[in-house]
């Protein structure tokens, strides 16, 4: 396998999606979601993102829990229709722990459900809340055509993520509160919400793994995975947000991983760092240490 064929491997991996062109308007905003694993794929295995298809209500708070770096949270059953075996269980559960999300009158959260425009200017205005943004600040003094089509509980929400210009009206000054939004507006709009107020708050750090493997030193590029201040990284061997999967040459190849070094040294006996379990607090580069077993 050629290091072409490699460099194009891994960039597919990284935007695997065959449904979106890199013309198309919402690319960047996917390309950006998808490096911090925010909306997961419409169906991975055969490279969809379906951009244009609406999104739901379940996918939506996945994204804001994935934002705030996935807390640990109880699980109460607080909805009748979220239970234990719902791989949303965790992020419906933290989103309602803290106010982001209500339920209906019913006891259900209805997860499959597509998310209107006013609930996710909710759900934004109620997040930024929650991590301490000032919400105060920024709001819409020109009203919106259709404002009186705007629910009372949104109408807040609305004016704020207006202001802020997290949300825009669709066109003739309407916003259209009642329809879904689409999974490419979706991006668009997590984008906006994670530059516009997440990282306000709270930084960014970049983890850059080279594989350093011998024989491939001069392997295309580093992979990197974005993590947030205090977080812990995932590395490039594991399974979650960022985890790469490696090339044959390595995975089927004479020697064993054996973890990372901040740098590279011909030490026999290595500093290991494992970014597993250490909280990023800067921009580091991780260098692969690979051992023979025998």
């Amino acid at each position: 396998q050629s290091i072409t064929e490699l460099a194009a491997f891994v960039e597919k991996m990284r935007f695997p999606y065959t449904d979106v062109a890199e013309t198309d308007w919402y690319y960047d905003s996917i390309a950006y979601i998808t490096d911090r694993d925010l909306i997961d794929a419409s169906d991975l295995e055969i490279g969809l993102f379906a951009p244009n298809s609406q999104l739901t209500r379940e996918a939506l708070v996945i994204a804001m829990y994935r934002l705030q770096g996935q807390p640990n949270v109880k699980y109460t059953g607080k909805f009748s229709d979220v239970s234990t075996k719902d791989s949303f269980v965790y992020a419906v559960e933290w989103a309602a722990a803290n106010g982001i999300v209500n339920g209906f009158e019913d006891g259900s959260f209805m997860p499959r459900e597509t998310i209107t425009r006013e609930q996710a200017a909710a759900i934004f205005y109620r997040f930024a809340q929650y991590i301490g943004y000032d919400t105060t600040k920024a709001s819409r003094v020109e009203t919106f055509a259709d404002d009186n089509e705007i629910s009372d509980w949104a109408k807040e929400a609305v004016a704020w993520a207006a202001g802020e210009s997290l949300v825009e009206g669709i066109g003739d000054n309407r916003f259209d509160p009642k329809s879904s939004i689409t999974r490419a507006q979706a991006a668009t709009l997590l984008e906006r919400i994670n530059k516009t107020i997440v990282l306000t708050l709270t930084e960014e750090h970049t983890i850059t793994y080279h594989l350093n493997y011998p024989g491939l030193s001069d392997y295309p590029e580093p992979l990197p995975e974005i993590v947030r201040d205090g977080e812990h990284g995932v590395g490039l061997t594991y399974t979650g947000r960022r985890a790469y999967p490696l090339p044959d040459e390595i995975t089927e190849g004479p020697l064993e991983f054996l973890g990372y070094e901040d740098h590279l040294s011909e030490a026999e006996q290595k500093t290991i760092i494992n970014p597993r379990t250490m909280p990023i607090t800067k921009d580091m580069d991780l260098y692969c240490i690979w051992v023979d077993p025998d």
